[in-house]
């Protein structure tokens, strides 16, 4: 019996010895098995950007890179650039904006030639400007977005925002004065469209949103400055402004925080939020190891990061 429990012994740590060399492999299969950090990469007109300055970035339903530029429009395939001027179907090199829509059209706002439409085949433009549509306000299109109901808006540097209906009806909305259901200034330079189809509204004095009918304006409390330079629509429901002076949320109950971060920063150690694409984000580790992508700007905790 003596001999049995000895040799038993030895079995058990022979065991123990084997699982800790399986489970020391797959850790080490596990850890090999862990996406790298992403590492930027910059492309400047030495790769065939057409301008070193960026104006809006848009990607379409093929994994294709729209990059609006101060000298032409240009689409990234992950290798090198197509670039589209004046001479190939561009009438204004200065691209301020650029959209793609749910059927995978690429909308550009240009600064000085109006707004043009790129077909799915990527053969032809088709332009919306004043001369020959005297419904539209300016010819300097700042921000586009579409919504739901199959609907174009694009916003102006001081025509106001325009609605191109699915059926080619272009409605241009301006402020008036003393009618707070009015956009809030003439100047529309962000559009974002939230998860639940809300149209939000950026302008130079304000944001404001479309009820399907008229505009309810945020109070002035609600953003940091009225000067609107971004506006994000995050999955949770949460718009983010970007102003000047900083940024605020509003949250999908209503609620206005001036300083999202100082309430974040009081319940997390870290955040991991998304918006923006995972390859765009940065990694960071976590509490118990891993490496995670953090993306910008919604904030998740695990209670191993929460602070007590």
């Amino acid at each position: 019996m003596q001999g049995r429990a000895g040799n038993t012994n030895v079995s058990t740590r022979k065991f123990k010895a084997l699982l800790l060399g399986v489970l020391l492999g797959h850790a080490g299969v596990a850890l090999a098995g862990l996406p790298e950090t992403p590492q930027p990469q910059q492309l400047t007109v030495a790769d065939g950007l057409p301008s070193n300055r960026v104006n809006a970035v848009a990607e379409d339903a093929f994994g294709y890179l729209w990059i609006a530029t101060s000298d032409g429009l240009a689409r990234y395939d992950g290798i090198g650039f197509r670039t589209w001027r004046v001479g190939a179907g561009l009438r204004d090199n200065d691209v301020w904006t650029v959209h793609v829509d749910a059927r995978n059209r690429v909308w550009i706002g240009t600064r000085h030639a109006g707004l043009a439409m790129l077909d799915v085949d990527r053969t032809h433009m088709h332009w919306y400007d004043r001369a020959h549509d005297p419904r539209i306000g300016s010819d300097e299109v700042w921000s586009i977005a579409s919504t739901r109901d199959g609907a174009l808006w694009f916003g102006t540097g001081d025509g106001g925002l325009h609605r191109l209906a699915s059926d080619g009806t272009i409605t241009r909305f301006m402020p008036r004065a003393g009618d707070a259901r009015t956009l809030p200034d003439a100047g529309v330079g962000q559009l974002a469209v939230a998860p639940d189809g809300t149209l939000w509204v950026g302008t130079k004095h304000g944001v404001a949103r479309w009820t399907g009918h008229d505009f309810a304006r945020l109070s002035p409390g609600a953003a940091r400055s009225p000067a609107t330079n971004m506006l994000v629509a995050d999955r949770d429901g949460t718009l983010w402004i970007g102003t000047p002076l900083g940024l605020s949320a509003v949250r999908r109950d209503g609620d206005v925080d001036t300083a999202p971060w100082l309430a974040i920063a009081a319940r997390c150690t870290h955040c991991c939020c998304a918006t923006m694409p995972a390859t765009a984000g940065w990694t960071q580790r976590t509490g118990s190891g891993a490496r995670s992508t953090a993306r910008w700007p919604t904030c998740r905790c695990t209670a191993s990061t929460r602070m007590a």
